[in-house]
């Protein structure tokens, strides 16, 4: 059964060992805090890990799905901000 990441409905591709070429891993990566879901690479890269990140620090973002909506945003009102 072919796996979808669950924010932009490709393939979830599987893990390699580096060195022997087998695959380590088939079942993705956590996508939360944006889905429920599994994701794949390019999106645990380009919009979990920097969600998680923006969350820890405080920052604003904003996470859009590949239709454009957006699937997090974050806005940050600093002490002193009216």
């Amino acid at each position: 059964m072919i796996k979808k990441c669950s924010i932009c409905d490709n393939e979830i591709d599987f893990q390699y060992h580096p060195e022997t070429g087998e695959v380590m891993w088939r079942e993705g990566h956590n996508a939360q805090p944006l889905t429920n879901g599994r994701c794949c690479t390019e999106c645990n890269e380009t919009k979990v890990i920097p969600t998680r990140l923006a969350m820890f620090f405080q920052r604003p973002a904003k996470v859009e799905d590949k239709e454009g909506n957006t699937i997090y945003e974050c806005q940050v009102t600093y002490e002193g901000d009216e």
